[in-house]
């Protein structure tokens, strides 16, 4: 009964998010400052500005990119060896280290063996499950799209354990986007409600000239804008449970996972277990590192050009902040 309730939520929860962020006409449409033809381009082209694996495309062969796009560690690493060695990058890595052991541990349970497995990767619906995301995908939308060079036929070119792997990669790229992949910290509906703090539009005094504005004027949304933000962010703030849970305790979402005998079900809260134990781990190397950077900042420290050092936190990853959907 818990994962029936938890299941029937996140599908009202996403499909209010379709009707009221991406259906033509609904709230968002009505709230931003674009018209149809507008919005429709935002929408078609936004993911060309959001790294995280869609400009590899042009770098990697087809085949390479379908195996890349949703393994975050091979695309970090990447990162990181061209030069961007970042904070961010570090945490972004250690997490969904943590995310997949936890994926993949769970999988285990449940396809122990090589046969298990093949038989998993060879069911109907696993195939179209991972065709769908795929091909679901703007960034790998016209990627193998005809002939022998479709999805399908791309799909039957992976070895059992290769697709094995996608699938894993798959989930646990899921799980990181609606973790960690908003990038925000906490809880904050109750700032995204309040227009005059993040509006969704322009009053008409802020317009620029040529949209028939005046250029300057007050901060605030009129009220219009308002009202249908506050509407949107009540449609989809629906609460989670915390992504750090203790085994037992009043937020343990571990119920979700079935299991067919007491042995499968100790295996399966062993895996939970050792998750939260990484978490929690990880969380407390997270705070020591904004520890360490706030206390230079505040230090007047320098950097090698002789300028302040600033360096501020970086809480987006910490787990302690995090619910197991962001639930905005």
């Amino acid at each position: 009964e818990y994962t029936r309730q938890r299941l029937l939520g996140t599908i009202a929860i996403n499909d209010a998010a379709r009707v009221t962020l991406v259906t033509p006409d609904s709230w968002v449409p009505r709230a931003y400052p674009f018209d149809e033809e507008g919005l429709q381009l935002a929408w078609a082209n936004a993911y060309r500005h959001l790294p995280g694996g869609v400009e590899l495309k042009v770098e990697l062969t087809e085949r390479a990119f379908l195996q890349t796009i949703f393994d975050r560690k091979a695309y970090i690493d990447i990162r990181i060896e061209s030069g961007v060695d970042t904070q961010y990058y570090k945490q972004a890595l250690e997490y969904w280290v943590i995310l997949r052991a936890f994926v993949k541990g769970t999988f285990d349970v449940y396809y122990p063996t090589a046969a298990d497995q093949q038989r998993f990767v060879e069911d109907a619906e696993t195939e179209h499950f991972l065709l769908q995301a795929m091909g679901g995908i703007q960034a790998t939308s016209d990627v193998l799209v005809i002939g022998d060079e479709s999805l399908p036929h791309a799909w039957e070119s992976f070895r059992v354990a290769e697709k094995y792997t996608m699938v894993i990669n798959a989930i646990t790229r899921f799980i990181d986007v609606v973790t960690t992949g908003h990038e925000q910290v906490g809880k904050v509906q109750a700032y995204a409600q309040d227009a005059s703090f993040a509006s969704f539009s322009w009053a008409a005094s802020l317009r620029p000239r040529w949209a028939g504005g005046t250029g300057e004027g007050v901060l605030a949304a009129p009220k219009e804008v308002a009202t249908g933000q506050a509407l949107i962010m009540a449609l989809t703030s629906t609460p989670m449970p915390d992504l750090v849970a203790a085994a037992g305790g009043e937020q343990d979402w571990s119920k979700i996972f079935w299991a067919a005998d007491g042995e499968q079900r100790a295996q399966l809260d062993e895996v939970y277990v050792q998750f939260q134990d990484r978490l929690r781990a990880f969380s407390a190397k997270c705070q020591e590192v904004n520890e360490d950077a706030l206390a230079a900042f505040e230090s007047g420290q320098q950097n090698v050009a002789g300028k302040p050092l600033v360096n501020f936190g970086l809480w987006s990853h910490d787990p302690q902040y995090l619910e197991t959907s962001v639930s905005i």
